[in-house]
């Protein structure tokens, strides 16, 4: 049976921007777990093998409560930066179901199209085309933010998402030796660079299926002639 055209276009609709949005957070997790990337960021700001050795520790530590593999906040830090890991933690928590939920969503609904359109590698092609194109779309955006102003985006963001107050600390405390602003100027243009890559492959993906259509309709119609 063939879904209704405007039923299949809604179902697409949501498909093409479930499967985005999981894109750009799958970005997001793979480029804020990476402690390879963290460890080549403190040994090219730092000399000292030692505090080189500690950080990468903290750092794998924090990450490791981040997942939830560690219970309880690294004892390094003070009595302000252990309630602002806990507001990160719920953020970071929220956001992979936030990602669970939609690339549930997202596969469910682009195997009904697969299943129920009548041309079915051509409609996933669009889909898998289209959550391409406006990811990349999105990464542009993003880092043209990065680029002219991420000072601004920075406070922006800790203001949307932090009670005021919670997210400033003194120069010298543990969070802002351990992760100073350039560090997530660096890890944006990182989630950057992993939307650019994610996105190219939906996109090959997309034009690959697209023109496994085509070809199949050729041959029909060959077969006809």
């Amino acid at each position: 049976h063939e879904l209704p055209p405007k039923l299949l276009a809604a179902i697409k609709g949501i498909a093409i921007g479930s499967l985005t949005i999981s894109l750009l957070l799958i970005s997001f997790f793979l480029s804020a777990y990476d402690t390879g990337f963290y460890e080549k960021f403190v040994q090219k700001n730092l000399e000292n093998e030692k505090k080189i050795d500690e950080r990468v520790s903290l750092h794998k530590e924090i990450i490791g409560f981040l997942k939830g593999s560690t219970p309880n906040v690294s004892s390094a830090l003070d009595a302000k930066e252990k309630p602002h890991m806990e507001d990160v933690k719920r953020i970071f928590y929220w956001i992979q179901v936030a990602l669970n939920i939609l690339l549930s969503l997202g596969i469910i609904t682009a195997l009904i199209v697969s299943f129920m359109a009548k041309k079915k590698s051509r409609e996933m092609g669009a889909i898998l085309l289209a959550g391409g194109i406006i990811a990349l779309l999105s990464m542009l955006l993003f880092a043209a933010f990065l680029w002219l102003d991420f000072g601004s985006l920075f406070d922006t963001m800790h203001q949307f998402l932090f009670a005021n107050g919670t997210w400033v600390f003194p120069m010298d405390s543990t969070l802002i030796q351990l992760y100073p602003q350039d560090f997530f100027e660096s890890i944006g243009f990182l989630i950057a660079r992993s939307i650019f890559f994610i996105a190219n492959i939906f996109i090959g993906a997309g034009i690959y299926a697209r023109f496994i259509s085509g070809g199949r309709h050729d041959k029909r119609n060959s077969r006809i002639c």
